[in-house]
């Protein structure tokens, strides 16, 4: 087993909400593949909390509803994720809840990293917009994620 734990999240059958799993496709190429396990957990939020105890660290990479600025990525600690009056960090937000009450203690060392979306779109692929973006998003994402290992 490895440091860190990075799951996708998302319907990749809704194009651009298919962001966390493709987010975990192209990392698992990058500089995280020794550090990291990868997961594509797709709908399956009822795993998450398992995979997240396992880890000394966890990374859920999920779509963020269309706000005008896609491919924008936002780290939000899950402990603090409902701290602020105004919430918009995920397509998931009651299952995942659900799912991380289970986590218990062990949220603190979760992040929840949400990727900022184009369209709700029908589709089997990422809009073209959120795609050509796509290459920034997995370096901004792997840059922050030593930055936050280092600390």
């Amino acid at each position: 087993m490895r440091e860190i734990c990075i799951i996708g999240i998302g319907n990749e059958i809704r194009g651009d909400d298919g962001v966390g799993p493709a987010v975990v496709r192209e990392l698992q190429k990058g500089a995280l593949s020794q550090q990291a396990d990868f997961f594509d957990l797709g709908g399956k939020l009822f795993e998450i909390p398992d995979l997240a105890r396992s880890y000394p660290s966890a990374f859920i990479v999920d779509a963020l509803p269309p706000a005008g600025d896609p491919g924008t990525i936002t780290f939000i600690p899950w402990h603090k994720r409902w701290k602020e009056p105004v919430a918009r960090y995920s397509l998931h937000d009651l299952d995942l809840i659900w799912q991380m009450q289970m986590a218990g203690d062990d949220a603190e060392k979760i992040w929840l990293v949400g990727v900022e979306i184009a369209s709700l779109e029908w589709g089997v692929c990422l809009s073209p917009e959120l795609n050509r973006k796509l290459p920034d998003i997995i370096r901004t994402i792997t840059r922050q994620i030593h930055s936050l290992l280092e600390e």
